[in-house]
């Protein structure tokens, strides 16, 4: 299940036995959606996805304090927060998912954090 407008902020990297990735962009709802995906090849259980969600109205109000347009908004955090991808392990990706979600609480805007394991995602 893609996100619309979605951009990459970072991806590990993918030689590695445990894969994980954080992508931006839009769900069906119009919530804005950060999307942490966590594979790892030997231990499948293991595997999930992480979703800071973002209500639209609030979404909204970040978009204006940046002075955009909310459709650019995934744009502009993904150029805030990517990093190199492949570069990076997967716990800095994870550490990053963190640092996305205190962001928003220290700009007022609140997310809930959902996550789904390996069977409820189709990962």
């Amino acid at each position: 299940m893609d996100l619309a407008l979605q951009h990459v902020i970072v991806e590990s990297d993918d030689d590695l036995e445990i894969w994980a990735s954080i992508v931006i962009g839009f769900d069906e709802d119009r919530n804005l959606v950060v999307r942490m995906k966590y594979v790892d090849y030997d231990f499948p259980e293991r595997n999930y996805l992480r979703d800071a969600v973002v209500a639209p109205d609030a979404a909204y109000r970040l978009a204006k304090q940046f002075r955009l347009p909310l459709v650019d908004l995934p744009r502009r955090l993904a150029e805030q927060f990517g990093e190199d991808s492949g570069l990076q392990g997967p716990v800095f990706v994870g550490k990053l998912f963190s640092r996305i979600v205190s962001y928003f609480n220290d700009c007022g805007v609140r997310c809930d954090v959902l996550e789904r394991k390996s069977g409820e995602t189709g990962v």
